[in-house]
Parts: C-alpha cells; structure tokens; sequence
C-alpha cells in the first residue's frame, strides 16, 4: 500500500521528494536547538518545519500517490471489465496502469505527443511500456506517440476514455478541439 518505489512514473524529484529539504534542515536545527539550548523559539519553528514537510511528503507520495497507479475514476468505468481503453495524454501511465490493474481484460492505448516537460523526467513511450511491465500487464497496453487535438485513431474505435492531468497543458483555444477528438 505505501510501496512508493514499484514503478517509474518519473515526476520531477523536486515534485515527489522535494519537501525532504525542509524535513532534514529542519531536523538539523531542531537537533542543533536542543543540543546548544538555543532559545526555545528555535526548536519550536523547527518542529513547525518539520511537521509541515513531513505533512507535504505524506500528502504528496501517500494521500495523492504521484509514485503509484491511479485508481479507476469510478467503479462503474468499463463495468464489463474488458475492451478498449484510450488514455489521452498519457504521459508515464499512472491512469493507464490503474486501468490495467483494475480491468484485467481491457487493453489500454496510450495518447501522448511524448515531447516537451510536464513534470515528467524523460517522457517516452519506453517510460510508459516499462511502467506497464511492471504492472504486468505489458501485453495488453499500447504506446502511441500523437496529439490529443488530432488523433490518429477512426470514430469508436475506443470503449472508454481516461486523461489526467493533461487537458490543462492545452492553451484554452485548442481545449474544445481535444474535447471533440
């Protein structure tokens, strides 16, 4: 359940893990404060940062799991339990995974233009296919490298549709154009 360390997603270290700083600085000055009984105001803004880091690193990595699947956006997605999934804007696969490992009988294509930082280290179709590996599910997920704006795919060829955190990386103008796609 707390296995951060499973799969690749690949966000920034500053975005995962960037709230360790102010945890071990904090820890320092904590130590450093009780050790020289250095005023009393010291160890009480060091405890401060402390719990505000350690809170940020919960919350990032535990409450929002950057580092694991997603969960399905609603049990009654793909209910059957098979078909086909497209993932717009696909990035690392963290809704794509949850998807594989939610619905062992759909296969799951991914969408992305696999170019440009979004928050993502390294963004490639390779990231996407390990990430699906390790899910074990690598035979059922597909790679695809395209834009959401115009996609490479003919009307229904999909049952269902997941995108996360993609549509905002869209100027405004362009984002009616992926909602018709």
């Amino acid at each position: 359940m707390f296995n951060i360390f499973d799969y690749d997603f690949n966000y920034s270290w500053f975005v995962s893990y960037g709230f360790a700083i102010p945890l071990a600085v904090g820890i320092v000055l904590a130590a450093a404060a009780t050790w020289r009984r250095w005023r009393p105001w010291v160890t009480i803004v060091s405890g401060a940062i402390i719990v505000w880091s350690a809170a940020a690193l919960f919350v990032a990595n535990i409450v929002w799991g950057l580092n694991k699947p997603m969960t399905m956006p609603t049990e009654r997605f793909l209910q059957s339990g098979s078909g086909r999934v497209l993932d717009a804007g696909a990035g690392s696969g963290r809704a794509s995974v949850g998807v594989l490992l939610a619905r062992p009988q759909a296969t799951v294509t991914a969408l992305d233009i696999y170019n440009g930082y979004y928050g993502i280290d390294d963004n490639t179709p390779a990231r996407f296919m390990k990430n699906a590996q390790i899910a074990g599910a690598a035979d059922r997920a597909e790679a695809r490298v395209g834009d959401v704006r115009q996609m490479p795919f003919s009307d229904g060829s999909f049952d269902a549709v997941v995108s996360s955190y993609m549509i905002d990386h869209l100027p405004r103008s362009d984002r009616d154009k992926a909602f018709h796609e």
